[in-house]
């Protein structure tokens, strides 16, 4: 309920570790005006959902990688961004 509907665009390819893959993206109200500048700050409380799915299989989504941007000094290594990462076949985290 805090993320905007897809925008509909064509699917993109996106380079994973192992194979290319298509992914959908989704983020919070919050977090929408900086999605697309690539390098303004989101602020603490934005969401961002990814799906990613083969090309293969459109409708199957292998993975979905959820961050949320904490207040800073929660992990300043890592942007004060706190990562969970759920198989799309299992469910599991």
């Amino acid at each position: 309920m805090q993320c905007r509907e897809p925008i509909e665009l064509p699917l993109r390819i996106h380079d994973g570790f192992v194979n290319a893959a298509y992914c959908h993206v989704y983020v919070s109200k919050d977090a929408e005006p900086v999605i697309g500048t690539g390098g303004a700050e989101y602020p603490a409380g934005s969401l961002l959902v990814k799906t990613k799915f083969p090309k293969e299989h459109p409708n199957r989504i292998e993975l979905y990688t959820m961050m949320r941007k904490m207040n800073p000094g929660y992990d300043p290594d890592n942007g004060d961004w706190e990562y969970s990462v759920i198989d799309g076949r299992t469910r599991r985290i």
